[in-house]
């Protein structure tokens, strides 16, 4: 059942390529949306039957905050019957995926079947990098929608994910997967390994500038610092000098950072943007603080399908405007306390041979949390899983007993 389970896994983290290939390349249409939810559904269950005492306690410390916002989606259900369709689907969008959470914590054994998932989705990362940059290379164009009226180019790698910001994130969170698992080969001594490795993150590093997704860059900027100051902390300054040093220097970050700062972007956000959108869901929230507009009603995917509404550009505004301050302070809440457990189990594995892949796997998530401030990241339904998959897999890693060095 092992290595059925870890095959499944495996073949779940190649998630949107399947995606892609099922909808746009077969044309399967509704039918493409079923076979994540069946396969994630069927690891569930295969991770419940292996779940121990000791996996069942792995997740004790989000217990509280991932049960009380889960009482609150199942509130949510009762709120607007007449739209009980459109409730269930916002409902289905923000809490299936998390199944991905418990897969990840029950199914891999050992730190080396979390390294080889882990593997998986570098490689697959790299493979969406090479597409984006081939689409640059060969002129294909943006879709409409994805260019500031301020800029000139029309260029940005947006891969088999559509969006180009969706990619950013991607690439942000595989970049900082990838930058784990390379260091983990360097110090094993596994050469060829870690030169597969550093191919992936070029690949990914220039498809995430070439996304010219602004706020995925600032995610993974503020996200690899934040990990090297707690890791390598006199490497932390160095490398946020020649980050920002890079950003001054690559023609394709400086104009969209340009482009951020002129008062054309800021008039034109305030009137129709993201300024404009922030504050729609907040007066959202206003006309009812407990419960909001209701789960799927506004912001999202959900809300766009069944009542036309506009996406907030903000995944934590769209919790607000949708579930009331409850919902958004129980999803900050169960956010903190992912990031509390796996920055513990990290501290506690210093200098072990699974302290880099905890550091990797908490960095890439925490790239998409930040990036979730400014973009609807975890609408998107594999960035969903991706997300709660590496929390998961961390906490998969047992941080047995601290060593001398660091890990």
């Amino acid at each position: 059942m092992k290595r059925l389970s870890l095959f499944l896994l495996g073949l779940y983290a190649l998630f949107p390529l399947t995606d892609f290939l099922l909808r746009r390349v077969l044309g399967l249409g509704g039918l493409a949306g079923l076979w994540d939810k069946g396969l994630l559904a069927l690891l569930f269950v295969l991770a419940w039957l292996q779940a121990d005492r000791e996996r069942l306690r792995r997740l004790r410390p989000l217990a509280a905050p991932l049960g009380l916002f889960f009482a609150l989606g199942v509130l949510h259900l009762g709120i607007d019957l007449p739209n009980f369709a459109a409730t269930f689907d916002g409902f289905r969008a923000v809490y299936f995926y998390m199944l991905a959470l418990f897969v990840g914590a029950w199914l891999p054994k050992t730190r080396d079947d979390v390294e080889r998932i882990m593997a998986v989705l570098a490689g697959l990362g790299a493979l969406a990098g090479a597409v984006g940059l081939a689409q640059v290379a060969l002129g294909v164009r943006t879709p409409a929608g994805w260019t500031d009226v301020t800029e000139a180019t029309s260029r940005r790698a947006f891969s088999f994910v559509v969006s180009p910001n969706v990619l950013g994130s991607y690439m942000a969170y595989a970049l900082l997967l990838t930058l784990a698992l390379a260091w983990r080969a360097r110090a094993e001594g596994r050469r060829r390994a870690l030169l597969a490795y550093l191919l992936f993150a070029a690949l990914e590093a220039a498809a995430l500038v070439l996304s010219g997704s602004r706020g995925a860059w600032l995610a993974f900027f503020l996200a690899a610092l934040v990990v090297l100051f707690f890791f390598r902390p006199r490497l932390s300054l160095a490398a946020a000098a020649a980050l920002i040093a890079l950003a001054a220097l690559l023609p394709p970050i400086r104009r969209r950072m340009e482009a951020l700062l002129s008062p054309m972007y800021w008039e034109k956000s305030a009137r129709d943007g993201r300024i404009a959108r922030w504050l729609g869901s907040f007066h959202q929230m206003r006309f009812d603080p407990l419960f909001g507009r209701g789960i799927g009603h506004y912001g999202g995917a959900t809300g766009n399908r069944f009542f036309g509404t506009t996406y907030v550009d903000g995944y934590y505004f769209k919790t607000m405007a949708e579930m009331g301050l409850p919902g958004l302070i129980l999803f900050v809440w169960l956010m903190v306390a992912v990031f509390r457990t796996l920055f513990a189990r990290w501290q506690a594995a210093r200098g072990r041979p699974e302290g880099a892949l905890l550091l990797g796997l908490l960095a890439a998530d925490l790239a998409v949390a930040l990036h979730n401030a400014v973009e609807n990241i975890l609408e998107v339904p594999f960035m969903n899983a991706y997300f709660w998959l590496a929390a998961g897999l961390a906490l998969a890693l047992s941080p047995g007993r601290p060593e001398e060095g660091r890990g």
